[in-house]
Formats: C-alpha cells, structure tokens, sequence
C-alpha cells in the first residue's frame, strides 16, 4: 500500500474515529492504542492487497501454493516490518501532538509554537459562560464522586458542539465552562448563539443515558458578551493562555443574572449590535445590569432559537 494512501488513511482513522473512541482514555493509553490500531489496519489492508496481486502473479488464484507463499513472505519481511515501526512512530507524534493540542484548543498550540501570545495583546474576543443549574443540589444528590463523572461527561458531550461552531474552551471552573471566540469566528453563522442550542440539543439527545447513570438531565444556562480581553502566556512550571479584562467580568455577570430572569441564554446588547441574527433565533429585550465602576448600564436580552426556522 503506497505511502500517500497509508496517510490518507492513518488521518482519516484518528480524526473520525479514535479521536473520539478514545478521547476519555489515559494519556498513554490512548497513544499506545492509536498507533497500534492504525498500524493493525494498515497491516490487514497490506495482506488482502498482497493476496490479490498474488492471484493474479500466479495461476490458481488466491489459494494457490505459490500465491500463498509469496504473499507471506512479503508480509513477514524486513521491508514490511520496517514500514509498519515507521508508521508506529508517526501515529504515535501524529497523536501526541493532537493531545498535546486539545490541553490548549484547536488552532492554540500553533500560536504558542509561533509566539503570538509570549507577549501581552489585546484582542476583541466573544465570551460564553455556560454553568449548569441547580450544581449545588447535584452534587449533594450524587455525592463529590459522582457529580465529578457527570461533569466529566457533561463536558465532554458538548465539545463537539464548541468545536463545531469555531468556540475555544479557555478553561472548567468547578461546573462552569468558559468558552472563547475569536471575533470573526463567532459572529459568522451565529457560531456563538448556535453553540448554546446546539450543545443543548446533544444533551437532550442524550438524556436517556443521562437519566439512566445519573437519574436527572444536566439543564444549563450561559451569558454571552464581547468586547476587548488582554491575553498572553503566563506561568513558569505550567504555562497557559490566560485572558483579562472587563469582558469576562461583564459576562460572568451576564450568566449570573439569568436565574432572576428565568432565561437560559442571556447576552449584552454591544454582543447583538454585532450579530446578524435573522430569522434562526427570537430575541426580546429583559433588563439590564449596572456594573461597579462604570456609568453606563449593560442592556440584556433573552435569545431563544426559533422552531420554525
């Protein structure tokens, strides 16, 4: 099997499949069986493209002794043992790169690798704080144990509709995830609106499995914002891309404030000024909040998706 199709295959496989698999295994465990199913598969397509060939090379088909004895040897020599180590090894940083790139986010390690952040910049990002309801009667119906597992797979059931819609997961804090946007990747489609609903729909998907380990559906609510955030690596023994500024203050706020409104998504008016919202979603003006040490007064406003779009 040529080496361009052999990658075209290896990508495909950990993208689609054991990306997903796999992605609540151990970190060693995880490399280890990538590789070694990627490898295995490449070596089951390599025998039946041999026998093949072979059918045709020799008379009587696949099973003829001469077929048989030459696909083998091809199979179990040097040259075969040799391309097999070496995609082992390029699965193996294949896949430690990919891990090593989700501790920072799609696109992040690329601009670490690069320098961008090593010094502070300020940048015009969108933030969604997305927070479970009612976290502190969950946890004390489950117990620390359990309420730790749902979350884990609360967690990890949203993130492809975070990675689908362009968001950034800046960082978990305790039943609260923070997620980033770069501007331009969360105004086109709505990508930050469409995240929420999307998120919420995986879940609802899910809610037998949920009923079923946990015996309640995890609900959540999120408050939207944008505006300028300074960011930049920080730490010594452990560097992460942190952000600063009024906006996250804003939008934490923002969240905090859907309880008294009984609304599930609430975001600012700066954010919806921004938005081209459409026909997708129903937007009504709720209230709005007066933040220490500003003037102005940050106006509300409920966003529900519509269903008959």
């Amino acid at each position: 099997m040529d080496s361009f199709g052999c990658g075209i295959f290896g990508a495909t496989f950990i993208i689609f499949y054991s990306n997903r698999k796999l992605r609540k295994k151990s970190f060693l465990t995880y490399l280890v069986l990538n590789s070694f199913f990627v490898v295995a598969i490449i070596f089951l397509i390599n025998v039946i493209i041999s026998f093949v060939i072979s059918s045709y090379r020799f008379e009587g088909g696949i099973f003829n002794h001469e077929s048989i004895i030459a696909s083998l040897r091809f199979l179990f020599s040097l040259q075969m043992f040799k391309s097999l180590a070496i995609w082992f090894f390029v699965v193996l940083g294949t896949t430690f790169i990919l891990r090593v790139s989700e501790k920072y986010g799609p696109g992040v390690l690329k601009e670490i690798l690069l320098g961008k952040y090593h010094k502070l910049i300020e940048e015009e990002r969108i933030f969604m704080f997305l927070d479970i309801k009612s976290s502190t009667v969950l946890a004390e119906n489950l117990g620390h144990n359990k309420y730790f597992e749902l979350l884990s797979e609360f967690y990890s059931d949203i993130t492809d509709a975070i990675v689908y819609n362009l968001g950034e997961i800046y960082q978990y804090v305790g039943d609260e995830v923070v997620v980033s946007w770069k501007i331009r990747n969360g105004l086109k489609n709505n990508n930050c609106l469409r995240c929420f609903f999307e998120a919420r729909k995986e879940i609802e998907k899910l809610s037998a499995k949920y009923v079923k380990n946990y015996l309640i559906l995890p609900e959540f609510k999120a408050g939207i914002h944008v505006g300028v955030a300074t960011v930049g690596e920080i730490g010594v023994l452990k560097k992460e891309i942190a952000f600063s500024g009024d906006v996250l203050n804003t939008t934490s706020r923002i969240q905090s404030e859907c309880n008294k409104y009984q609304s599930d998504l609430l975001i600012s008016e700066e954010l919806l000024n921004k938005l081209e919202i459409g026909d997708g979603f129903n937007v009504r003006k709720i209230g709005e909040i007066e933040l220490r040490g500003k003037q102005a007064k940050t106006r509300l406003f409920s966003i529900q998706e519509n269903q008959n779009t």
